[in-house]
């Protein structure tokens, strides 16, 4: 999907996306990730046109393989507790943030109360797809700078780099992000909430869910301690690699 819009960008030219998976927002975002061979983020742009419709199908998503329907639920889940720091319900002056910032609360609210998908109802499961697609996009595209990504993505691109391909899908590294942002937080509310819903779709909680060595968690930390990175250090100023390696210890 990113491709496609940036290539359909770049030649001015309409873009029907037709999503078949549920694993993203990337249909419909007017972001484009760029990767290199080694699948590791190199460049986010934003496309000037946007995708002329996005079609899906509820049926056949509901049917999906389960890593790309819980890629969906960890990456949407990702707009809550990774930008709520950057749109705190008190401090919202613009329409666009209180925009953004209830969109990213529907994102978790709705995807919270969804414990099984076989067994959704037509509406029910139309809005859990809606969620995934329309409401997650619409963060990024009300938020702008403060819909940027913090710890969860990090964790991902820190993951790609020092693991590289893997089995596991994007979002399922990005559901065990959400726990290692608020567990940097220290904030016990939303860790018992993580933990507890996780279970109902067996989402990662601990880094040997993800094949993670003791050495790849000690590069992973280092790598997103990077001073460069300024979504990190933005929310984490300063953060050190002992105090990811530190949280990678209590999950």
């Amino acid at each position: 999907m990113d491709n496609a819009k940036l290539v359909a960008d770049q030649l001015k030219v309409k873009l029907i996306n037709i999503q078949t998976v549920p694993s993203n927002c990337a249909a419909l975002t007017t972001k484009s990730i760029v990767y290199n061979q080694a699948h590791e983020m190199i460049e986010s742009v934003r496309i000037a046109n946007p995708i002329a419709a996005v079609l899906i199908e509820p049926q056949l998503l509901k049917q999906s393989p389960r890593p790309y329907l819980n890629s969906g639920i960890g990456d949407t889940l990702a707009k809550f507790y990774e930008i709520r720091r950057r749109l705190p319900k008190d401090h919202l002056s613009l329409a666009t943030e209180k925009a953004a910032r209830f969109f990213l609360d529907e994102c978790r609210d709705e995807i919270l109360a969804v414990e099984g998908v076989d067994q959704l109802a037509s509406e029910q499961l139309i809005n859990f797809l809606d969620t995934i697609f329309l409401f997650a996009a619409a963060v990024d595209g009300f938020a702008d700078l403060n819909g940027r990504s913090v710890a969860a993505h990090t964790f991902y691109n820190a993951f790609m780099k020092v693991k590289g391909v893997t089995k596991f899908t994007h979002g399922e590294i990005v559901a065990l992000g959400n726990l290692i942002q608020v567990e940097l937080e220290a904030n016990q509310d939303l860790i018992s909430e993580i933990h507890s819903y996780y279970p109902h779709f067996g989402l990662p909680e601990r880094l040997s869910d993800l094949a993670i060595s003791d050495q790849e968690a000690r590069e992973i930390a280092i790598q997103m301690t990077d001073v460069q990175n300024e979504r990190m250090q933005s929310i984490f100023p300063a953060i050190s690699a002992e105090q990811i390696l530190a949280v990678f210890e209590r999950l």
